[in-house]
């Protein structure tokens, strides 16, 4: 039996801003009040159908206040697009987009497709909200708002990333299953995009 293609979707943000409940709820359809902050890597899968192939999502979360240091240049090339999360509650967790972006960019050498996703958007918003909003605008990319809580703008915002992977990318089906081969083939478990 052939292995299911695997598109890696890497999510940053800082602790506190929901990423590990965003992910449950995308993959398991559940939340879960979680108080403690993850500063660590976590991965959600959820096997889905898209253009007529089934593939698995795997969502790569980090905290990504030092992204460089939580995940090496490999890896991340690996990555076919990227979420950065925020708390709407929380202008702060914005004050690092500009840099994983940058980063995101140099790191890839190629175009990838990248949203913002506001959390908690169940809860009382600041004034200052539309920093996001301009941050998006800067660089081009949407902003979508979210309640892990509630599950309110989850499955959009993370549809439009896979979506948008596919409209960039063509081929990127393809891509995905000769990668998934040579990883099944392959006896070590190193430098490959199923490491994480």
């Amino acid at each position: 039996m052939n292995p299911i293609p695997t598109l890696s979707i890497l999510a940053l943000g800082h602790p506190r801003v929901g990423r590990r409940s965003l992910l449950k709820r995308f993959s398991k359809g559940t939340f879960t009040p979680d108080r403690s902050p993850n500063t660590g890597i976590e991965i959600a899968y959820k096997t889905t159908q898209v253009n007529g192939e089934t593939l698995k999502i795997k969502i790569v979360s980090i905290s990504g206040i030092h992204m460089s240091d939580n995940i090496d240049e490999g890896t991340l090339n690996c990555m076919r697009g990227a979420i950065l999360i925020y708390d709407i509650t929380d202008s702060s967790t914005l004050s690092s987009f500009a840099k994983w972006i940058a980063e995101l960019q140099h790191y890839k050498k190629r175009f990838i497709p990248i949203i913002i996703i506001g959390n908690k958007c169940d809860m009382e918003r600041p004034d200052n909200e539309d920093f996001a909003e301009e941050i998006g605008e800067a660089h081009n990319i949407t902003v979508f708002k979210t309640s892990a809580k509630t599950g309110e703008g989850v499955d959009e915002a993370f549809n439009a990333i896979i979506n948008w992977i596919f409209a960039k990318n063509k081929n990127v089906v393809n891509e995905i299953k000769k990668e998934t081969v040579i990883l099944r083939e392959e006896d070590e478990v190193q430098a490959t995009c199923s490491m994480l």
